[in-house]
């Protein structure tokens, strides 16, 4: 096997625009070999990383890709297309700690791999661990996300690569596929099509009185990841949300969604309403898996939600969303153009963004960021898409992986060390 090309190390390596791109690792260098793909967070950020792993597919057709996650995102993992074994790591507590326990047996499961590549997609939380599964798997070359005054990252990594935390997700991922060849040629929408993938089996999960009438469907998520419980709207203005809404639409129907821990908030909002209404709201917290979820979401006239993975799964099907933002910006959710049916609400505050920006959110917990979103704006939001009726049925959102081109250079890679993949 020929050596990559040997580099001079510098402070930051960045293709001259207009002069094209070269993928760094090429199938010949990983033939026959494996490389280990690890995203720690959310299953929402998952969706994103469709493309990437079905182009590592199509760029690598003979290397083994093994793709590491957490349990609770098992449920989306097996729906991504590309990887040849999918291996978890069990025990992440709310707060983001790992028992050893469970690292070591990880650590052991991925060093039988023997990667000769590991790539390193974690972002924002849980970095550290990640950087010691790369070292520890003994991967010859380690590539990762990088940020000012990364040092221990920086020194780990030997291909460290730019996060600029501006840009949305889907984007840092874009320019890791950089490193292995042209998004511009991953067909995305057959990259997205199982994870939006619905079967009689997942539409049975749905009570049937919900689609059998001619009902509006708004189905609402007043949950966030247990990580960032900052991120929900107040459970009360959900309550008085949905008491609004159905006092002034009859034919209104709503739907709670959540996870099986969350079912507590949703029986909250439920018994708040009054006796009167409360037999127009279903609550299916806990009791759907994903592909029901998709087949709901899919049929509902509009989503209300706080930034969580069910956000992202709506924009991909292009339903109508309405999402509630504080302690993260909705600029990295969704792009206006990108997904025509989504209205983020947000009010600007001096400390927010605060998540992924400070240790610990500066308000204690206390989110008046998105407390200040009024009950009166999310209706008005909520009914100027109720008002559409459901003409708004398109085609869902391909979820493309765009290359930056002429906005900025094509890959913002660091140089690293000269080193071959062994």
């Amino acid at each position: 096997m020929s050596p990559l090309p040997a580099s001079q190390p510098s402070e930051l390596s960045l293709p001259i625009e207009g002069e094209g791109h070269s993928p760094v690792f090429l199938a010949r260098d990983l033939a026959e070999k494996t490389l280990v793909v690890l995203k720690f967070s959310g299953w929402g950020t998952l969706l994103g990383m469709a493309p990437l792993l079905a182009g590592l597919r199509q760029w690598l057709p003979s290397t083994r890709i093994v793709f590491a996650t957490l349990r609770p995102n098992a449920m989306v993992a097996e729906r991504l297309p590309g990887a040849d074994r999918i291996v978890y790591l069990d025990d992440l507590s709310p707060g983001g700690a790992v028992s050893l326990r469970a690292l070591l047996s990880l650590t052991r499961d991925l060093r039988r791999e023997r990667p000769a590549l590991f790539l390193d997609l974690q972002l924002h939380t849980c970095r550290r661990t990640s950087l010691f599964l790369a070292l520890a798997t003994g991967a010859s070359r380690r590539v990762g996300f990088v940020r000012t005054g990364d040092l221990v990252r920086m020194r780990g990594l030997t291909d460290p690569l730019y996060h600029n935390r501006a840009h949305p997700s889907r984007l840092a991922y874009e320019q890791a596929a950089l490193l292995f060849g042209d998004p511009a040629l991953v067909d995305t929408r057959a990259a997205m099509a199982p994870l939006l993938e619905e079967t009689p089996l997942d539409r049975g999960e749905i009570p049937p009185q919900i689609f059998s009438q001619p009902h509006r469907i708004l189905v609402i998520n007043p949950n966030a990841s247990p990580r960032s419980l900052e991120r929900r709207w107040p459970r009360e203005n959900f309550a008085r949300t949905a008491e609004a809404l159905l006092r002034a639409h009859p034919s209104l129907r709503i739907v709670l969604t959540g996870a099986a821990g969350e079912r507590a908030e949703t029986d909250r909002i439920a018994s708040a309403l009054p006796l009167d209404l409360q037999n127009r709201v279903l609550n299916l917290a806990g009791s759907l898996s994903f592909g029901a979820l998709v087949s709901l979401l899919r049929r509902a006239d509009v989503f209300l939600t706080n930034d969580s993975g069910p956000l992202h799964l709506a924009l991909h099907l292009g339903t109508p969303t309405v999402g509630l933002f504080g302690p993260t910006r909705p600029d990295p959710a969704g792009d206006p153009d990108h997904y025509p049916n989504f209205s983020p609400l947000f009010e600007p505050h001096y400390c927010s963004p605060c998540l992924y920006q400070a240790p610990r959110p500066p308000c204690g917990g206390d989110n008046v960021c998105l407390a200040s979103l009024s009950v009166e704006r999310v209706v008005r939001e909520v009914e100027r898409y109720l008002a559409r009726g459901r003409s708004w049925k398109a085609s869902p959102s391909a979820g493309e992986m765009r290359t930056t081109g002429a906005r900025g250079a094509p890959l913002a890679r660091f140089t690293p060390p000269a080193s071959d993949i062994r």
